[in-house]
């Protein structure tokens, strides 16, 4: 039986890890042959990316385990950032599909060290920059994040402004989905830049002051404002937002009010994404130490509010609530261990 190139490409872009890399072992020689001069075979994975640039991006992912050599891939990740950068005539899902691929064999070269400094020397933080402008897709985005603690292990900060605007942006829309890939690697490389408390803060200023709001509308206990903890030495201190009168016409107690969908939804983004944190140990417990009292008290107002307001709705995101959920569950579990630890201590 012949297998079409076509089939073998849709298969390598979208079937289990193992059968990906058996396609690539069977492509190799076509399309990355090591017996043809490197600037052929480097032409010849550009082809098969612009052909089908989820497939090539696979392709390139199990490269070096199917015999590929560290050195000639270096190269072609050069040749690929070269080309995604330069007005060649590509469309945008073909540019995307070059930075992934090449942000796949840079994930692959993260145990060569001689790979990794001619890598360095060829990523300055300007080049990040506008290769991160030049990514459109969700996908491409989180590749470039990625990219950033192998090529630029000594500045991991060198993206912040461009993590930060991710989170923000998408804290108060529902549409995780259309940037999932992108805001997860955000969270990640803001965390490891040592910056954390800075997403946090935005994060958790954004569900309280919606909080504050729905409180003054519904006759609800605001949520408390603690004291910014001393161990937040860059970000900016928690903001309190009490709701204004006019907010509701003068009447804080109107509990017969219909939210609008638009600001039911302004605080699902910021929700998800603390879920999110939440599931993540080492963010988990950068936040849990300093700011679980806030969120908390945000979320339960926020909930109470999104519990009355589904019956109004056909459908509702109820990211506020699984966060609240979560959050409360990790807070009694991070108590439970630490009475467990301090008996243990007697």
């Amino acid at each position: 039986m012949v297998v079409g190139l076509g089939t073998l490409l849709s298969s390598l872009a979208d079937d289990h890890p193992r059968v990906a890399k058996k396609i690539t072992e069977l492509l190799i020689p076509s399309y990355f042959p090591s017996k043809l001069p490197l600037k052929e075979a480097c032409a010849r994975c550009i082809a098969l990316i612009k052909r089908s640039p989820a497939a090539g991006a696979r392709f390139c992912e199990f490269a070096l385990s199917e015999g590929s050599s560290p050195r000639s891939l270096v190269e072609f990740i050069k040749v690929s950032i070269t080309l995604a950068l330069s007005p060649s005539g590509l469309n945008s899902a073909q540019t995307d599909g070059l930075v992934i691929a090449s942000a796949k064999l840079i994930k692959s070269l993260s145990d060569e060290g001689s790979s990794l400094v001619a890598l360095r020397e060829y990523f300055p933080n300007a080049k990040l920059k506008l290769l991160f402008k030049t990514a459109v897709s969700d996908g491409a985005q989180a590749a470039v994040l990625s990219m950033v603690p192998a090529v630029s292990p000594d500045d991991l900060c060198v993206l912040h402004i461009e993590c930060m605007n991710i989170i923000v942006n998408a804290a108060v829309t529902s549409k995780q989905e259309e940037c999932q890939e992108a805001l997860l690697a955000a969270h990640k490389l803001v965390h490891l830049s040592g910056r954390s408390d800075e997403m946090f803060e935005e994060l958790t200023n954004i569900l309280q002051s919606k909080a504050s709001y729905f409180s003054g509308m519904y006759g609800l206990e605001p949520p408390s404002c603690p004291v910014a903890s001393t161990k937040r030495k860059k970000g900016k201190s928690l903001k309190k937002t009490p709701a204004r009168s006019d907010d509701v016409d003068g009447n804080r107690s109107s509990t017969s009010a219909i939210l609008s969908n638009e600001e039911l939804t302004a605080v699902g983004g910021a929700a998800w994404q603390l879920n999110e944190i939440l599931k993540a140990e080492e963010m988990r417990a950068a936040f849990l130490r300093s700011y679980a009292e806030i969120a908390f008290s945000s979320l339960k107002v926020i909930s109470q509010v999104y519990i009355e307001q589904c019956l109004h709705f056909e459908s509702l995101d109820l990211s506020p609530v699984f966060a609240y959920l979560s959050l409360a569950t990790y807070s009694a579990l991070q108590d439970v261990d630490q009475t467990y630890m301090s008996c243990s201590e007697q």
